[in-house]
């Protein structure tokens, strides 16, 4: 996914995000992704990666919890984050924690984030029409 955005008030700013889904075995799947914005002409580039690891805890089961760590370039943040899925709900925590001199700025904390989605798809069966042959004798 790759987003650009632009108003007429606002510095130009682009956003992508790639993420890939690998299945280690039945239960264990490794979900690693990169986040990157960029705002403006040098005035603020960042980029995340992190690497989750989500289980099934039965294997006929839709239902698969996430844990997994990250960094955070900008505020040089290490991340934790937790999460569940359950078929097209996503839900999940992460918490950053600086790991340099930034922590002892002031106005400048620790941060937690929050989010939860949904994925749905819309699925459509096709109506051929039927195709008649009739050949000509």
């Amino acid at each position: 996914m790759l987003v650009l955005t632009q108003r007429a008030d606002d510095p130009f700013k682009l956003v992508g995000f790639f993420q890939a889904f690998t299945l280690v075995n039945k239960q264990l799947a490794l979900e690693p992704a990169v986040i990157f914005q960029n705002i403006g002409n040098n005035q603020g580039f960042e980029i995340s990666a992190h690497n989750m690891f989500s289980y099934k805890l039965k294997p006929k089961s839709p239902l698969r919890l996430k844990a997994g760590l990250g960094l955070r370039t900008g505020t040089f943040s290490a991340q934790a984050l937790i999460g569940a899925s359950y078929k097209g709900f996503q839900a999940g925590i992460a918490y950053d924690l600086p790991v340099n001199g930034y922590q002892e700025a002031s106005d400048l904390q620790q941060a937690f984030e929050l989010a939860v989605g949904y994925i749905g798809i819309i699925s459509k069966t096709p109506k051929p029409e039927p195709i008649i042959l009739c050949p000509r004798l």
